[in-house]
């Protein structure tokens, strides 16, 4: 029943090397386009997964490169267009399908406002690619399931290698730092590789001990806390149940109100700083009665909770390649453990109730 969504999540490492090499191809038309213009202010808009795409590679854009980023989902940025400097700001707006109403509306926004605005989507004949000022391709192929695996993730990879030309471009990274950082995600997608491999063979021995659960809460360390937060939206996308996510300190400030007795906790756990407290916080849950699940790219955790160990290629923008294909497994195989049809959607006239999709 979601056997190909399963295909999709084993189709990324590939899809990842593809971008990779070709991203002097896929990019081309960036250097062309944005010509001897400065580059400072970097505007991302997005909905659903292209929102936490946009926030994970503003993230990188911020600490890698040194833009000044704002995310925003497309009705904030409908409500808001800041006073940037019009010449060196570059709005991303994302949408896989290319087909988000209200991702073009704020298009229009933006535009009638006098930026430039760049689409980046899986379709460049959508409604989107023919609106914006220029537009950067996905090249992720098909991808006709609901919640999204392989489009999500390249999207990512995609906004980033834009950020990363950019910081080439305008001279905030040396040559030689723009290569550490392609070495740097090729390691990760190696890592991701293996974890794929891992991340199935888990679930399928232990998928039957999440049926029980309801609702679930997602508990993340800084450095994977938006990956984890896409990594909950898969599961409440599959499991059809509330999947709320937090980063640690957030947690620790009044969520740790839900702990009691049989309640699902999935920790993810990227950073050897943050161990000692993912510990503290996973023990205290054992004795209190939670069902916890830790999943680790950090060797040697201390925990009596269920433990799947993943590898790690070294950079923290690799983290969401690495850490994702545990959610995305644990959404395919739990959806079929639910007897739940996740390749197909569930309220097929929902869009066109809601009026949401462009034709």
């Amino acid at each position: 029943m979601a056997r190909q969504l399963l295909h999709y999540i084993k189709e990324q490492p590939v899809v990842w090397e593809q971008i990779l090499g070709s991203r002097e191809q896929v990019l081309e038309d960036f250097f062309r386009d944005r010509k001897d213009l400065p580059l400072e202010h970097l505007i991302f808009v997005g909905s659903g997964s292209s929102y936490i795409a946009s926030l994970i590679a503003a993230e990188f854009a911020v600490h890698v490169a040194g833009f000044d980023c704002r995310v925003m989902t497309p009705a904030e940025a409908i409500r808001y267009r800041g006073s940037y400097d019009k010449r060196k700001t570059l709005v991303l707006a994302s949408s896989q399908s290319g087909k988000s109403v209200s991702t073009i509306n704020a298009i229009s926004a933006w535009k009638k406002a006098g930026y430039a605005v760049a689409g980046v989507t899986a379709d460049p004949a959508s409604p989107v690619a023919r609106l914006v000022d220029f537009h950067y391709l996905v090249p992720c192929g098909e991808e006709t399931v609901g919640p999204k695996t392989k489009g999500m993730t390249s999207t990512v990879l995609v906004l980033e290698l834009l950020a990363l030309e950019a910081a080439g471009k305008e001279k905030r990274i040396s040559r030689e730092e723009f290569e550490t950082i392609i070495s740097g995600f090729r390691k990760g997608i190696m890592a991701a590789r293996t974890n794929i491999a891992l991340c199935e063979n888990y679930y399928k021995e232990n998928i039957s001990r999440f049926r029980k659960h309801e609702h679930a809460v997602v508990i993340a360390d800084p450095e994977s806390s938006l990956a984890a937060r896409e990594g909950a939206l898969k599961l409440l996308e599959t499991w059809y149940v509330p999947v709320f996510s937090y980063e640690v300190e957030e947690y620790t400030h009044g969520i740790q109100n839900t702990i009691q007795e049989g309640i699902c906790n999935l920790f993810v756990v990227t950073e050897e700083a943050n161990c000692s407290t993912m510990e503290k916080l996973t023990a205290y849950c054992e004795e209190k009665g939670c069902d916890d699940w830790v999943i680790s790219t950090v060797k040697g955790i201390r925990t009596k909770a269920n433990l799947l160990e993943l590898e790690k290629g070294g950079a923290s923008y690799t983290t969401p390649f690495e850490i994702l294909p545990a959610f995305q497994y644990l959404s395919a195989f739990g959806s079929e453990d639910r007897d739940i049809e996740c390749d197909k959607p569930k309220f097929h006239d929902f869009y066109d109730c809601l009026g949401t999709k462009s034709k």
